[in-house]
């Protein structure tokens, strides 16, 4: 529907304006009058209360006809803390302005109405206290479109705040995500590197049973990631299967000297984690452990639930000499990026090169979640 021109709607607006003015100096007209003609027991019956009512009007309608003026002038002068004393000796010329009108026109309207040229000048000086009492009216007024433009204000900053507050809250939902995204991006081809390495590895020395295997479970681990790229959560029991795939793929590229042990306990399955997480620890642990050319290694991996976090730990044989227990590399460092943007201070992860029970040395990295539980949104 097209608008309304602007001159059109600007009648409506003060023809809405005029009829909310003059109802309420009627309402208070009303409210005088029949004060006055309870007050006067002589007067009765309708006409009595007419007769009240009509006198009343011209003190009424004269404020009426002043209060749109007095709105307009609270509206671009205003009043109030830090706005120095130029608007208060504005309205205070105003109001003496008004008084003198105020006082002449009740004047001039009770002599017609009376008929007598001569009531001017004798009810003057007893009419004129009743006058300067009436004067408060201007105050009150001025003081009702103070707060009405003050209001106005108030809710126009409030609604502007928070409009501002939203908008930056979803500049900030998405420069996560945009981060979340990137980061996710970079852990894809960081892992395909390595795979492919591998692939061409078993190729180059002609096992290729071994390749098409490797090759075969790298599809469903890239199927994996592509079904959830777009996702912030899936279950757990996603994440576990997707490592257990890595781990296959890991198990054929160094050909029996890589051992896995799983620990699942407390139904951990059933949580939800952020997709590509379980990898990257694992990733770490093989690269720091069998990946340094050890003869064999253990990789052992312990998921539990522990002071309303999912804890896991990914324990990998290691040595206490040499690069393999240095720190965090790129799949880490990427990790650590995605929780701090998740989770902010709500989770930790730390490695640490422990002591075995058989004396050799042993590289746990520990993980722990928010627990955050949720049905399967997946395929």
């Amino acid at each position: 529907m097209p608008s309304q021109p602007e001159p059109r709607r600007r009648v409506r607006e003060y023809a809405r304006w005029a009829a909310l003015d003059v109802g309420a100096f009627l309402l208070i007209n009303t409210h005088f009058a029949t004060a006055r003609f309870l007050v006067n027991e002589h007067l009765s019956g309708w006409r009595g209360w007419l007769a009240v009512f009509l006198s009343f009007l011209p003190a009424w309608g004269f404020w009426a006809a002043v209060t749109p003026i007095v709105f307009w002038v609270s509206a671009r002068v205003r009043m109030g803390s830090g706005r120095g004393a130029r608007p208060i000796a504005l309205h205070v010329g105003l109001s003496v302005v008004t008084l003198v009108l105020y006082t002449a026109t009740q004047l001039v309207v009770q002599s017609l109405a009376a008929a007598d040229a001569g009531l001017l000048v004798r009810v003057a000086p007893t009419r004129l206290a009743g006058f300067l009492l009436d004067y408060q009216w201007y105050w009150w007024i001025a003081f009702a479109a103070h707060a009405y433009h003050g209001g106005r204000e108030s809710v126009a900053r409030a609604i502007e705040a928070g409009a501002l507050r939203a908008k930056a809250a979803e500049l900030s939902e998405r420069v996560v995500k945009a981060e979340l995204d990137t980061l996710k991006a970079q852990l894809q081809p960081h892992f395909l590197f390595n795979t492919h390495n591998a692939i061409a590895g078993l190729i180059r020395s002609r096992q290729d049973t071994a390749a098409l295997e490797l090759l075969t479970s790298l599809s469903d681990f890239l199927r994996y990631v592509l079904d959830n790229r777009e996702r912030d959560a899936v279950l757990f029991a996603r994440e576990l299967a997707f490592a257990r795939k890595y781990l296959e793929i890991q198990q054929v590229r160094f050909q029996g000297r890589l051992e896995v042990e799983w620990t699942i306990r407390d139904h951990c399955e059933a949580l939800r984690v952020p997709p590509l997480l379980l990898q990257p620890l694992i990733e770490n642990a093989v690269h720091h452990g069998v990946g340094v050319g050890r003869r064999r290694s253990v990789v052992c991996v312990d998921v539990s639930r522990r002071d309303a976090q999912l804890v896991v730990e990914v324990v990998n044989s290691a040595s206490r000499e040499g690069v393999d227990h240095r720190g965090f590399g790129v799949g880490l460092a990427n990790v650590t990026a995605r929780l701090e943007r998740l989770y902010g201070a709500d989770y930790s992860l730390d490695l640490e090169l422990i002591d075995a029970a058989d004396g050799d040395a042993r590289m746990r990295l520990r993980m722990a979640l928010p627990l955050e539980r949720g049905e399967d949104d997946g395929r």
